[in-house]
């Protein structure tokens, strides 16, 4: 079938005549053999060592290599196996809908593996195998494998459910774990290997604005439809794009501004700026594990940027309207909204010494304080006194600039 016709369409090319008149009669056997067929002094015509054991496990098997005689250079021979395909009875036809049933058979070894450690890398930032992008033979080996494997067959055995799984993983035990770690623990295992402790990571660009924008009140949740054009340094796309016609860049209006930020318009010359700061890739290439950094522009972003200037004056009205008249409540009501805590002691004094601080400020220059308000596009509420709002903007954008505020611990 497919597999016997694979040896000349894409192993054939790489061995010589002699080679492929050896394997060609035992094809049959190879295809029903469990263990590996050893074929000796098969010689590679043209291609690397690691180009046929591709072409040898995207075609005839997922198990091959090269044998190598000890203190030999020369190759000596091959391993051929059949893949999972042919071993487990798993035949389908040779077109579209055929791989994709066989890509979703419950026999098939690695696509449920593949997606759970993908959910496991997006709530522990790593995932069970690191190399989340390659479960090859250059890949990594997964760090647990008993448990990538139960959680590959409890995600079948659900009927492939995602939200079933991640809530499976965010009420376990080990990620409800503290992230604090000793001194002693980050000698032992200082990648945090063995799971003794909880997550703890930065989170990615798209979370931040949309978290920002939540707990300001702006977050639109509407699911579906075009692209939207958020906030965008003035000038910046026009520099590349020649900038007339349709390549200016237009913000969008209305809700649109506050969409969730996966839907947001994306050039790749052009990619957007905020993002970028944060590790979002240029999406010229599939990228499933993202760089994390960390730089001083990153804070000059989240201070200065207009969404986020806006989402911390839209949550410093909340905090006005819906906490007590004096300003200790509305911080702590500010603090529950981000943190989903109580501040603790200090913190609230802190907090309320900065406030009443630039409060002094926007009530001696009201201007700076009108300049603070005029930031983005949707206006609070003209109940709310001026001053008074600017210095709770300040302090609003003060928590969502927070270390826990950003990061996943």
């Amino acid at each position: 079938g497919g597999a016997y016709r694979g040896l000349y369409l894409g192993v054939g090319p790489y061995l010589s005549n002699q080679s492929v008149v050896d394997i060609d009669p035992r094809m049959t056997q190879i295809l029903s053999s469990a263990t590996p067929i050893y074929f000796p002094n098969v010689q590679l015509h043209s291609g690397t060592t690691t180009q046929f054991q591709g072409a040898v496990a995207g075609v005839i098997g997922y198990r091959a290599r090269i044998a190598l005689d000890t203190g030999v250079t020369d190759r000596d021979g091959i391993y051929l196996a059949a893949n999972y395909r042919y071993l487990h009875g798993m035949r389908y036809e040779d077109d579209r809908l055929g791989l994709a049933q066989w890509l979703v058979a419950p026999e098939h070894p690695l696509t449920a593996r593949v997606q759970v450690n993908r959910l496991w890398q997006q709530l522990f930032g790593h995932g069970l195998v690191r190399t989340s992008e390659d479960f090859g033979v250059q890949g990594e080996a997964p760090d647990h494998p008993e448990l990538l494997d139960w959680l590959a067959v409890e995600f079948v055995r659900s009927g492939w459910d995602v939200q079933h799984m991640l809530r499976l993983m965010a009420s376990s035990a080990v990620y409800r774990q503290s992230s604090v770690v000793s001194d002693q623990l980050r000698q032992r295992d200082p990648e945090n290997r063995q799971l003794a402790r909880g997550p703890r990571f930065r989170l990615q660009s798209e979370f931040l604005r949309d978290q920002a924008l939540a707990v300001s009140g702006l977050l639109v949740r509407k699911i579906g439809g075009p692209p939207v054009k958020p906030y965008h340094p003035p000038g910046l796309y026009e520099q590349v794009t020649a900038g007339s016609g349709t390549n200016s860049y237009v913000e969008s209006k209305g809700e649109d501004l506050y969409r969730r930020s996966m839907y947001t318009y994306w050039k790749r010359s052009v990619p957007h700026p905020a993002m970028l700061l944060f590790d979002s890739p240029f999406r010229e290439a599939c990228t499933l594990r993202r760089s994390r950094t960390n730089t001083p522009l990153q804070a000059l972003n989240l201070l200065n940027d207009p969404t986020w200037v806006e989402a911390a004056r839209l949550l410093a009205g909340r905090m006005l309207s819906e906490a007590g008249p004096d300003a200790a409540s509305q911080l702590r009501h500010g603090f529950r909204l981000v943190l989903i805590r109580e501040p603790e002691a200090r913190e609230l004094t802190l907090l309320q010494a900065g406030y009443e601080r630039v409060l002094q400020e926007f009530r001696a220059g009201p201007a700076q304080a009108d300049e603070l308000l005029k930031v983005g596009a949707t206006r609070s509420s003209e109940s709310l006194p001026v001053a008074e709002l600017a210095a709770m903007t300040v302090s609003a954008g003060t928590i969502l600039n927070l270390h826990e505020t950003v990061t996943r611990e």
